[in-house]
């Protein structure tokens, strides 16, 4: 499944999560709220749900019209904006988290998967299998991945292009991640 086609059609995501969009927009808050309203989110609370097509719209707009590395910015605001597991302690328990987060700001179908592995004793895969685009996940991991970091890490997290990737017609995305 390519990026920005949801899974399933009656999926919902947290108002929370379409507050990020617009609170990490700045200066341009009134653009975000533009493009939101064209897809019919006009009244954003915190407390509400809405359709994850719709959504996915403004994310594949940003994307276009905005540019990637503002989908990036937005996914490294998640771990501190959307609803987010508790007692996280180490970088592996939070980036084993992303998959916890997204199926609580979710709800009312299939919506893929954050899959993490451990493949060292500071290296991991993520292998995401959600409608995002590659930027948004980018951001989500390198987000998570700076707020449990030990201190005195060195993070680097890439794409793996020898794997499927969405943008290009791929149902995953796969990221090896290493601290």
């Amino acid at each position: 499944m390519a990026q920005f086609v949801p899974f399933a059609p009656n999926v919902e995501v947290h108002g929370k999560t379409v507050l990020l969009l617009i609170d990490t927009m700045g200066h341009f808050k009134r653009v975000a709220m533009q493009i939101l309203a064209k897809y019919g989110i006009t009244d954003v609370r915190e407390d509400a749900w809405f359709s994850q097509a719709a959504y996915l719209e403004i994310h594949k707009e940003f994307y276009t019209q905005i540019g990637p590395k503002t989908l990036k910015i937005i996914g490294k605001q998640v771990p501190e904006k959307v609803l987010w597991p508790p007692n996280i302690q180490t970088i592996e328990n939070a980036l084993q988290s992303i998959d916890v987060a997204y199926h609580m700001n979710h709800r009312g179908g299939e919506i893929g998967s954050y899959q993490f592995q451990s493949t060292g004793m500071r290296s991991a895969v993520m292998v995401c299998h959600n409608p995002y685009p590659c930027p948004f996940d980018m951001g989500i991991i390198e987000g998570t991945a700076i707020k449990f970091a030990p201190k005195n890490a060195r993070l680097v997290i890439q794409h793996d292009d020898k794997q499927p990737c969405r943008m290009n017609g791929g149902d995953i995305c796969t990221y090896q991640i290493s601290w």
